[in-house]
């Protein structure tokens, strides 16, 4: 079992809330995730939610944003939040785009390359990181829970319709739902290929990805609806790797994108965290 390295912890609601890091198995570097351990959870095991944030965020997102811990605290619940991807490995185009790369590992395994060694949030949230939270902390394995936001409420919902035997309970907020048929899924759901010379120092990789842009208008006076926006093709993307040396990467890409229409400004609403914990705390 991985060593955990206390990066900080404090004092919270009578519990505890630490941030942690380990070097991981199935992603090859390290990781980092939050717990919160709610009080009096050492005479016996407390039932665990692990939430799965969304595009961009960090294993710090969740527990400083969310309003949850001191409904945690009270309900008994510890809580769990790994970090989104791996970060600083270097990969090529890694850092080129908020919504593919880092901060964006979309809790799925990876296939092609060179990110299939690395990015394998699936298997690290399924296995290993559950795992070593329950070797390290008070928490019941068999009362497990996964909800998440955005790219993480899709993550949720994979993740827990694929191991209905792991977990108790799954929530989504604002999940991506059709991850092939929106812009935040488009370049890791794309139907990709690619063709290597030189003993792989130059990679030439052709895409092809379905795009789709859809936008319903309503009057913010009226309340009828205005005109919107529709529009759907098949659009190529082309990424040129070059290798010089081992250590060395030199990366390009073009992906053609579909313009959005004009739209009208959302109303949000929201379903209160204390709610969803209660409902989950058994």
């Amino acid at each position: 079992m991985a060593i955990v390295t206390t990066r900080s912890e404090q004092a919270c609601f009578g519990g505890t809330i630490g941030f942690y890091s380990h070097a991981s198995t199935e992603i090859g570097a390290e990781m980092k995730f939050s717990i919160f351990v709610p009080p009096n959870a050492s005479p016996r095991p407390r039932p665990a939610l692990y939430f799965l944030a969304g595009l961009t965020c960090t294993e710090e997102t969740f527990m400083i944003k969310a309003n949850a811990l001191r409904h945690a605290a009270e309900l008994g619940l510890v809580l769990v939040a790994p970090d989104t991807s791996p970060r600083g490995l270097g990969l090529p185009g890694e850092e080129d785009s908020w919504d593919f790369g880092t901060g964006a590992g979309f809790y799925l395994d990876a296939e092609a390359e060179p990110w299939r060694r690395n990015y394998r949030m699936y298997s690290y949230v399924t296995r290993e990181l559950p795992a070593l939270v329950e070797a390290n902390f008070p928490v019941d394995a068999v009362r497990r829970g996964v909800f998440g936001h955005s790219m993480g409420g899709h993550g949720a919902l994979v993740i827990a319709l694929r191991n209905p035997q792991a977990y108790r309970s799954a929530s989504a907020f604002a999940p991506i739902c059709n991850p092939v048929d929106v812009p935040w899924g488009e370049k890791a759901f794309g139907i990709i290929d690619a063709v290597s010379i030189m003993d792989e120092k130059i990679r030439l990789i052709g895409g092809l990805h379905y795009r789709t842009v859809q936008v319903s208008n309503w009057s913010g006076i009226t309340g009828l609806p205005t005109p919107g926006y529709d529009q759907s093709a098949v659009t190529p993307s082309v990424s040129l790797i070059v290798r010089p040396w081992k250590e060395v990467w030199f990366y390009g890409n073009f992906l053609q994108a579909l313009e959005q229409g004009p739209s009208q400004q959302a109303a949000w609403s929201s379903t209160p965290i204390e709610e969803l914990l209660r409902a989950r705390r058994k």
